[in-house]
C-alpha cells in the first residue's frame, strides 16, 4: 500500500454510497480499485451509460429552469464544457486531432440522443391521470437538485428533493432513472433496492427543518425507457414526391416517398422519439403495447414501507455489508476478487489488475490508460493528502 503511495495510487477515503453495495457484492477487489484508489480507463465507454448520463443532466436542467430555452442554455453550456475537457485530455496524452474530434462527436450525438429522448418523454401522458411529465415538473416545488448529502460514512445524491404545494412540510426524494426494459418492470424492483433504502434512511436521520420540512413522503421514481431508434439520416427534413408510378400494380398511384435534404436535425429525431414513445406516426404498429406497458412511467415508494421492520434490518444488514469493506485496511490482499468476466460476456476493464501483482500496477496505469477520478466525496489518506 505504501508503495502504491508512493507513485502516486493512494487510497482514499470514500463515503457509502448506493452504488457501492452492487459493486462490493459482485466484486470487492473492483470496488478497491475503483473507489479506494479512484482508478478508471480515460477512455471507456458506453453508450447506455453516456446517454443515461445525459438524460439525467436533461431532467435536472428542465428541473432547475423549469423553462425550456433556458434549460436548453443550461444544457449546451454542459455540453461545451464536457467537449473542453475531452479535447484537453486527448491533447494531453497525445492523442491525433481526428481522433479527437472523432470522440467529440460521439460525445455530443449522445447529448443530443439524450436530450431528445427526455424532451419527448416529457409530453407523454399518463393515461390514469391526464398528467404527463412536464406539467408535474411545473406544479412541483424544487428543494434542492442533485445535493451532494454526507451523514456519517455515507453519502448520498438524489437526483431532487421536492414538496408538493397541497403539503409543503413533506419532503419528497426523488429517484430518476432510463431503463432498456419496460419502465413498468423497472419499477417494481425500486421498493427493495438498497439505493431506495439508502436515500431514504439517509436523509431520515438528518434535521428535516433544515429543509423547511417536518417529515418525508418517501422516495418518488421516474422512469423513462430508452428509444430503439438512433438519431442518424432518418431525422432530416423532407419533401414528399407524390408523383405517379410509371410502371408495375401501382401505375398511375402517387408515389408517396421521401426525399429527404440536408443534416439531422435533433427536433425532428425528438418527434420520432415522441412517436415511439406513444405509438404514433410511423411506429402506429406499437400503440397496443404502449397503452397497457406505456415508457414513461413513475411509481411511489412510502415511508409507511420503508419504516416497516423487515425494510429496516434489511438496509441495516446491507450497510453492516458495505461497512465491512470500507472500514478495511487499504491493502490489496484485503479485497476479495469476484468473477473478472461481467454479465455482457466482457472482460472488467480490472482484468489486468487481477492477472498480476501489485509492484507492476503503475505500469498498467500507464499501459492502459487509467485516471484517478474521484467523485467528490473522496479524501486521499495518508502523507499523500
Amino acid at each position: 500500500m505504501e508503495w502504491l503511495a508512493f507513485h502516486g495510487l493512494a487510497p482514499r477515503s470514500v463515503g457509502i454510497r448506493s452504488s457501492d453495495y452492487r459493486m462490493m457484492r459482485s466484486c470487492p477487489f473492483t470496488w478497491y480499485l475503483s473507489r479506494r484508489l479512484g482508478l478508471t480507463k480515460a477512455d471507456r465507454y458506453s453508450a447506455a451509460l453516456s446517454r443515461g448520463s445525459w438524460a439525467h443532466l436533461a431532467f435536472a436542467a428542465m428541473c432547475l429552469r423549469k423553462d425550456r430555452d433556458k434549460a436548453i442554455e443550461m444544457y449546451d453550456n454542459a455540453i461545451d464544457a464536457r467537449l473542453q475537457e475531452i479535447i484537453k485530455h486527448g491533447k494531453s496524452v497525445g492523442r491525433n486531432s481526428d481522433l479527437i474530434r472523432e470522440i467529440c462527436e460521439r460525445e455530443e450525438k449522445d447529448a443530443r440522443t439524450a436530450w431528445a429522448w427526455f424532451c419527448a418523454a416529457t409530453s407523454v401522458v399518463y393515461e390514469d391521470s391526464g398528467m404527463n411529465l412536464n406539467k408535474w415538473m411545473s406544479q412541483i416545488n424544487i428543494v434542492a437538485q442533485e445535493p451532494t448529502i454526507r451523514h456519517g460514512d455515507r453519502v448520498i445524491q438524489p437526483d431532487a428533493l421536492i414538496t408538493f404545494p397541497m403539503n409543503p412540510k413533506i419532503l419528497w426524494i426523488v429517484d430518476f432513472k432510463t431503463t432498456s426494459v419496460s419502465p413498468f418492470d423497472r419499477l417494481q424492483a425500486c421498493p427493495i433496492e438498497f439505493q431506495t433504502q439508502h436515500y431514504f434512511q439517509t436523509m431520515l436521520d438528518l434535521n428535516l427543518s433544515d429543509y423547511n420540512c417536518e417529515s418525508l413522503g418517501g422516495v418518488i421514481h421516474l422512469a423513462v425507457q430508452k428509444p430503439t431508434i438512433e438519431f442518424g439520416m432518418k431525422d432530416r427534413p423532407f419533401t414528399m414526391d407524390t408523383s405517379p408510378l410509371k410502371s408495375g400494380p401501382r401505375k398511375g398511384e402517387p408515389r408517396n416517398e421521401k426525399i429527404f435534404v440536408g443534416d439531422p436535425d435533433p427536433t425532428i429525431y425528438e418527434q420520432r422519439c415522441y412517436e415511439w414513445y406513444t405509438g404514433g406516426g410511423e411506429y402506429l404498429h406499437l400503440e397496443p403495447e404502449r397503452l397497457t406497458n406505456p415508457c414513461v412511467n413513475f411509481s411511489y415508494t412510502s415511508a409507511q414501507h420503508l419504516l416497516e421492520d423487515d425494510m429496516v434490518k434489511m438496509y441495516n444488514r446491507r450497510l453492516a455489508f458495505c461497512r465491512k469493506y470500507a472500514e478495511l485496511e487499504p491493502y490489496p490482499e484485503n479485497f476479495e476478487m469476484g468473477d473478472p468476466i461481467q454479465g455482457t460476456g466482457s472482460p472488467s476493464q480490472y482484468l489486468p489488475f487481477m492477472l498480476t501483482s501489485p509492484g507492476v500496477w503503475p505500469d498498467i496505469v500507464h499501459r492502459e490508460g487509467f485516471v484517478q477520478r474521484d467523485r467528490d466525496d473522496a479524501i486521499i489518506e495518508g502523507d499523500a493528502a
